[in-house]
Order: C-alpha cells, then structure tokens, then sequence
C-alpha cells in the first residue's frame, strides 16, 4: 500500500466513525423526541379532562346561582306586593336586598373556593 493509500484508508476511517457517532446522536435524538411527544400527549389528555371537570362546576355553580337568584326575585316580588305603598315594605325591601347580596356573594366565594 503506497502513502496515498494510506491516507485515503485512516481518512476513511475518520469519515465512518464519525458517520457512526452521529448515527448515534441521531437515534438518541429520535429517542428523546418520541418521549417528550408521549409526554405532551399525556399532559394534552389531563389539560382536556381538567378543562371539562371544570366546565361541569362551573354549569352546576351557575345552576345553583340562578335556583338561588329566582328565589330571591320571588322574595322581592311578594315584599313588594304585599308592602306597595307602605315606609316599612322599603325598609324590608332593603333588608332583604342587603341579605340577597350577601348570599350571592358568599355562593361566589364558594365558588371561587373550589377552583
């Protein structure tokens, strides 16, 4: 084998290990983004679950809230046609205003609480 031979064969020999090195980094890569990808698919999944649990608190919080707000509209109404005209029916009145707006905050706050 002459010189250049020689030369041509170890630079060969470079160019194959460093074709295999970077084969290897590239199944490594791979393998690290098939994980990260099954990862994010996992995470996508609890993100949609949570969305929807939180979806159905929110429609039974709303539920509750206008069960709630009728009652107090009923209240109203009756105090108001059962007082029409007297000082003591507005004084009720504001009474059971105040009441109602604290109800409805503390079934906010309640609300909040829970998320």
């Amino acid at each position: 084998m002459n010189d250049c031979e020689r030369k041509l064969t170890v630079e060969l020999h470079s160019l194959i290990a460093e074709f295999k090195s970077f084969r290897e980094l590239m199944i490594e890569r791979d393998r690290l983004y098939s994980e990260r990808d099954d990862g994010n698919k996992e995470r996508v999944a609890m993100a949609f679950a949570a969305a929807e649990k939180a979806a159905l608190k929110t429609e039974e919080a709303l539920k509750e809230y206008k069960e709630s707000a009728n009652e107090w509209r009923k209240t109203v109404s009756d105090l108001i046609s059962m007082q029409q005209g007297s000082g003591k029916g507005m004084e009720k009145l504001w009474g059971w205003l105040a009441a109602a707006f604290v109800a409805i905050v503390a079934v906010i706050g309640l609300y909040m609480r829970r998320l």
